[in-house]
């Protein structure tokens, strides 16, 4: 028996539906409408990291992980958290009780210690290196923060459940996300909502790091396909992507999440007597709770970047945190007008490197394709219609994924009408290669 099957270029790449996922969310957010956050989580087999979780606003959650001779995880013992704009969070846990023991933020650095048996409440030393400021804070009430509470829940001594010995990758998969994710909400979220520390309010308010996604049922983004995790960072525009398969742009995360864990250690280093002495202090059970020192940092409630800080900008150009550690606008586009958007790639690369990724998946199955039902030449048309008609729907698809705010924000920057570019790709069709497989049987 032989039979013939359609095999599709399917997002390992640049876009063929790589492109039309990613221009999609902005078609809906000028329509007014949206579907909602997305996740997806990716398995990593082998270094520091035990998995990725990747969300629609831009951010990244990569669980630090223990591993026995097998390469198979067995402990989480910390998290990087990151986002679009360029922050991060980088975070060291006990991997017996996944209790938060250190958080870096930037300048920021906090150390826990002292956690109650029931891991809800701990001391807390709080140190911005800048100002060379300590704070010293006792028994503060750690946990979970839920979103229906003006309060944090109370939390359980350990995140994971069933670590190293848990009946399946997803379900191993699932508890380092979770270790992580909770870790970090308890040492952000969680500390601030009873410190009033704005500063540490930031992940919070993302789709990754939130008491709800942690506690609640993770079928939506566990078993999410890869193509949504590829689409997810290929909307993150300090990742730069576009054009990467999506191999690739896992490298380029880990790089960055790996980058971050550096910076942290250069920065615990650069303080390191500032750090020793909030350590002793926070040993020290005679230093009372309020205890200060130093001046206290003037980002204290909106820190987003570390002054001096410069980011790449998606659209060229590039970007600076300020002194108010806010980032500065990416440089507009020159030529005004819904023309000034550029947009990234070529036609006939991309659609030359979706031809390859049909042919692999067809030869992965054992087949060989007999003939295209959708051409190359058809896919470069229809890749032309899209850079040609709606360039600034293209390039702000990319840059801001399903966050409609950032979408209306930079059609206005460059000067484009959503409504008219939608209109003007309407007909456009989807730039994607369609193969027929031939299989023995």
């Amino acid at each position: 028996m032989r039979g013939l099957s359609g095999v599709r270029g399917s997002g390992h790449g640049f876009p063929s539906w790589g492109l039309w996922a990613l221009v999609i969310p902005v078609l809906v957010a000028a329509c007014g409408e949206d579907d909602g956050a997305q996740l997806a989580s990716v398995p990593l087999t082998e270094g520091q990291f035990g998995a990725l979780l990747a969300g629609s606003d831009g951010e990244q959650l990569l669980p630090v992980v223990l591993r026995n001779e097998h390469g198979e995880p067995t402990a989480v013992t910390g998290a990087v958290w990151m986002d679009a704009d360029g922050s991060s969070m980088v975070l060291d846990l006990d991997p017996e009780t996944g209790l938060p023991l250190k958080l870096v933020f930037g300048d920021f650095i906090v150390l826990f210690s002292n956690w109650n048996e029931a891991g809800t409440l701990a001391d807390v030393a709080r140190i911005y290196g800048p100002t060379g400021y300590i704070q010293i804070l006792r028994r503060q009430p750690i946990g979970v923060l839920m979103p229906d509470a003006s309060s944090p829940s109370g939390m359980v001594t350990s995140a994971v459940t069933c670590l190293p010995d848990c009946p399946s990758k997803e379900r191993t998969q699932a508890e380092l996300l979770k270790a992580a994710g909770v870790g970090l909400s308890m040492a952000s979220c969680g500390l601030a909502a009873v410190a009033s520390w704005g500063a540490m309010l930031l992940p919070c308010a993302g789709t990754v790091v939130s008491g709800a996604r942690m506690v609640t049922p993770e079928d939506s983004w566990l078993h999410a396909p890869l193509e949504r995790a590829e689409k997810l960072l290929n909307g993150i525009d300090i990742l730069q992507c576009g054009g990467l398969d999506l191999g690739s742009c896992f490298s380029v995360v880990l790089g960055r999440a790996a980058g971050e864990r550096e910076q942290a250690a250069a920065r615990e280093e650069a303080y390191q007597a500032l750090v020793q002495d909030a350590n002793d202090r926070l040993m020290n059970g005679e230093i009372q709770s309020g205890w200060e020192q130093g001046t206290v940092p003037e980002c204290d409630n909106h820190y987003k970047c570390t002054p001096g800080l410069t980011l790449n900008c998606i659209e060229g150009g590039s970007k600076t945190c300020l002194p108010d550690c806010t980032w500065s606008d990416c440089p507009k586009p020159s030529g005004g007008g819904g023309g000034s958007c550029s947009v990234p790639g070529d036609g006939d690369s991309v659609c030359a490197g979706l031809i390859k990724q049909v042919e692999a998946q067809c030869a992965a199955s054992g087949g060989r394709i007999v003939g295209w039902t959708k051409s190359k030449a058809a896919c470069v048309a229809a890749y032309k219609c899209w850079a040609n008609g709606c360039p600034c729907l293209f390039s702000c698809g990319l840059k801001c994924g399903n966050d409609s705010g950032c979408a209306q924000s930079c059609f206005t920057e460059a000067g484009a009408n959503a409504q008219a570019e939608a209109a003007a790709c309407a007909a456009c069709d989807t730039p994607e290669v369609n193969g027929q497989c031939q299989t023995g049987g």
